[in-house]
């Protein structure tokens, strides 16, 4: 959690619409028990399941890249696992990226850190964070989308 909130330190500084909005740590003593985040109406991944047909999925990939591109080219960090549940809907349906736990600056070894969800990462998993581990999620959200309309 003390990597995670590192990563959130650094967003707090650098505000992005497509970035979810964090508030900061609680702390017991020298522990960190939670990070205060933003609450978001709903994520991508029940959206789809219940099957809202108000969903603009252009609008929602321009927002996820536009996240991730910034992500990428101004600060220089990978998610790592980006999937329809790490993808919450604003109020207007906009695409906000959120958990930040497998987050890694581009070239850094992944490690025994989580690198992503089953499923939603290319194999064999990925062991540098790189662009191309979040561009490929964002592959298979499109992917998701497509089929479940």
């Amino acid at each position: 959690m003390v990597e995670e909130a590192k990563i959130y330190d650094i967003l707090k500084k650098h505000i992005h619409p497509n970035i979810c909005i964090y508030y900061g740590c609680i702390r017991s003593g020298n522990y960190l028990t939670a990070i205060c985040l933003k609450k978001y109406p709903r994520s991508l991944q029940h959206a789809v399941w219940n099957g809202d047909r108000t969903l603009d999925s252009g609008a929602i990939l321009d927002g996820i890249s536009k996240g991730l591109r910034f992500l990428h080219e101004t600060l220089s960090l990978v998610h790592n696992d980006i999937n329809p549940s790490n993808i919450m809907l604003g109020d207007a349906g906009d695409a906000v990226i959120i958990d930040f736990d497998s987050c890694l600056p581009i070239g850094r070894e992944i490690g025994f850190r989580k690198g992503g969800t089953f499923g939603w990462t290319s194999e064999p998993p990925p062991t540098i964070a790189v662009p191309e581990n979040d561009l490929y999620g964002l592959t298979l959200i499109a992917k998701f989308m497509e089929e479940s309309t």
